[in-house]
């Protein structure tokens, strides 16, 4: 037995309904489930943890001239917090210098370059870049590329800069870019919030003061952790700690529930397509019509030849494509190889293969985020809300253009089954 299994709570069905029974008295589980059924527009959209939406909820903030009626209130307390921030050896700026900024020009940028966000300050010829990151991390110099775009558009000799990288809990940035960009984290954002809602709140618009509320709500539970009912829900752990235990460690990995749900979506199709060699992260099929004839010589656990497959396995993205498996028939990998690349040579997304054994000659990306899994009023993953209609409707005229073309050369392909 592994270490791991040793490890796992010893639960029983009696002592299971006690637990349970046990959770269901507890008054603290009852508050929390009040608490949790409040409406939140930004929980009900899905987008707790993602990250442009949050850059863009930012932006509306911080710009002076948008809808939410508060002028530069918000942007002058933020520019006052990131002042705080800032080393007191030779500061960008300083919250006294934030006083002779004419903040009512401010040109609030959204992924400019690739930049998260830019304040620039015409007047005051100062600009602000800000990098946030919820889960992703600083990659391909992306830091470095961004100081460097800055700096030539914005030359130093008529203007100053000062960069800043955000993140729930104010991580640092590379190394190298620690000198150029400053730490601050998502309780800056909070403390913004807290501020316009104590001191504006008679004046701020009803809908403006939902959205504020929500928002500050949303960050603090699901980003920061700081949420009242974050500590309510580690207590409600502690106290009920055997139960939610046996729970997670029999609870399906998100890897495994989507390879589920994606395979019953697919055989639920009135499209006639059959599940084949499908494993974790690998979801494979083929049209009936396909099924019938094409020989069983592939390397997959069925032996099929070629199959369509949506691949999911680092569960980043998922990619529709189609695969030929190596086969011991020379003549039949080149039979296969000459008819994906004649009927689809001329539909975007074709490519030439990369490989001489497991071939690939049509792929598209479907679904660009895995992050969050959209999930239904019963709690499945949502095929439909992770891959558009309009991209199962590319799928389909593609598996419709191979289905044909593989028919029409089904009597060849019939005869390498018996050389």
């Amino acid at each position: 037995m592994s270490d791991m299994n040793q490890d796992a709570p010893q639960v029983d069905e009696s002592n299971l309904r006690k637990y349970y029974k046990k959770l269901l008295d507890d008054s603290v589980v009852e508050q929390l489930e009040q608490k949790l059924g409040q409406p939140n527009i930004f929980e009900a959209l899905g987008i707790e943890r993602v990250e442009i939406r949050h850059t863009n909820f930012l932006a509306w903030l911080l710009s002076p001239k948008e809808t939410h009626g508060l002028g530069d209130t918000c942007l002058i307390r933020f520019l006052r917090e990131l002042a705080e921030t800032l080393s007191d050896v030779n500061p960008a700026f300083t919250v006294l210098d934030v006083i002779d900024w004419d903040l009512s020009e401010c040109d609030v940028r959204r992924e400019w370059k690739n930049i998260d966000l830019l304040l620039v300050f015409k007047n005051s010829k100062h600009v602000i870049c800000i990098e946030n990151k919820i889960d992703s991390k600083e990659h391909s110099k992306q830091l470095a590329k961004y100081a460097a775009i800055v700096n030539d558009h914005f030359p130093h000799d008529e203007w100053s800069h000062s960069f800043f990288y955000l993140t729930p809990n104010g991580d640092l940035p590379s190394e190298n870019m620690r000198g150029i960009y400053t730490s601050i984290s998502y309780s800056i954002v909070a403390t913004l919030l807290n501020g316009i809602l104590n001191s504006c709140g008679v004046n701020v618009k009803p809908a403006v003061n939902n959205y504020l509320n929500d928002y500050l709500n949303l960050i603090k539970r699901h980003i920061m952790k700081t949420d009242s009912l974050n500590e309510q829900a580690l207590k409600i752990y502690k106290q009920h700690k055997e139960l939610f235990d046996f729970v997670f460690e029999n609870k399906p990995d998100d890897l495994q529930e989507l390879t589920e749900s994606l395979s019953n979506y697919i055989e639920n199709l009135t499209h006639g397509w059959q599940i084949c060699s499908t494993n974790k992260g690998h979801v494979r099929f083929l049209p009936e019509k396909l099924f019938k004839f094409l020989p069983k010589e592939g390397r997959w656990r069925n032996k099929e030849s070629f199959l369509f497959e949506f691949y999911f396995g680092d569960m980043k993205k998922i990619s529709f494509q189609t695969v030929v498996s190596p086969i011991d028939n020379p003549n039949l990998h080149s039979c296969l190889n000459e008819i994906l690349s004649d009927c689809l040579k001329e539909i975007k997304g074709y490519r030439t293969p990369r490989g001489e054994q497991w071939l690939v000659h049509y792929k598209k990306e479907v679904c660009s985020s895995l992050i969050e899994l959209p999930r239904n009023e019963h709690g499945d993953i949502s095929i439909k809300d992770l891959i558009t209609q309009k991209d199962f409707e590319t799928i389909f005229s593609v598996v419709n253009t191979i289905t044909n073309a593989m028919k029409a050369k089904e009597n060849e392909l019939i005869s390498f089954c018996k050389e």
